[in-house]
């Protein structure tokens, strides 16, 4: 097994994770807007609540994307998600993009 001493491990914030995990589960289970859901499709917000572990770390995640998309919590993500034109594409690396603030 190849070892590297200059590799040091990542450690995710719980935010980061559910952000990562939250921006996978759309794009497995599909994109939608203007709902929540729509069968496995998700909207950003239900996204992350389905993988959040507590309201804590679920409130923070949304506040982190929120700002991120230059916006609030809930309702400036729906608003974003719910543009017309906005691509899935777009949705996942702005999660992933707020994920890595921190």
């Amino acid at each position: 097994m190849f070892f590297d001493p200059q590799c040091k491990p990542v450690i995710l914030s719980p935010v980061a994770r559910v952000l990562l995990d939250a921006a996978a589960d759309v794009e497995r289970g599909g994109w939608c807007q203007g709902a929540y859901e729509a069968g496995d499709a998700t909207c950003p917000v239900e996204a992350i609540l389905r993988v959040a572990p507590d309201c804590f770390t679920r409130t923070a995640a949304n506040d982190r994307l929120g700002c991120f998309i230059g916006g609030g919590r809930y309702t400036a993500i729906t608003i974003w998600n719910d543009v017309i034109g906005r691509t899935k594409e777009e949705v996942v690396t702005a999660m992933r993009g707020a994920a890595r603030l921190g």
